[in-house]
């Protein structure tokens, strides 16, 4: 189905499952400029890859990925978790999340933004 090219060994890895959930994010929301705070390439680099590590996978390898924000930090900003799919199984991803929203009684529940 896959094929058996070295490169597509995460295609197959997670092609038995439905869906993989991960974080969306390994840290909270960091300060405006904590990415380009620093003089050296390299850390703006490093900083991105443990922000970010989990969606940049996805990202490469065009399987379908949700974030659904499940949880809420002290200081009121969305938490999310991350549902991967099958490659070119988008439809999986959508049902789920509906599911998932279903359960929870929608995700973002009285909260809205200020309308300023």
């Amino acid at each position: 189905m896959l094929g058996h090219l070295p490169e597509l060994a995460g295609l197959r890895a997670t092609d038995p499952y439905d869906a993989v959930l991960t974080p969306t994010l390994t840290q909270p929301p960091r300060p405006v400029g904590w990415f380009e705070d620093v003089d050296d390439p390299g850390e703006t680099f490093e900083r991105m890859k443990r922000f970010a590590a989990f969606p940049a996978v996805y990202n490469v390898s065009g399987q379908p990925a949700v974030n659904l924000p499940l949880h809420w930090s002290a200081e009121g900003l969305p938490i999310g978790v991350m549902l991967a799919g099958r490659f070119g199984d988008e439809g999986t991803l959508i049902s789920l999340s509906s599911q998932v929203e279903a359960a929870r009684g929608g995700f973002w529940g009285e909260r809205r933004p200020a309308v300023w």
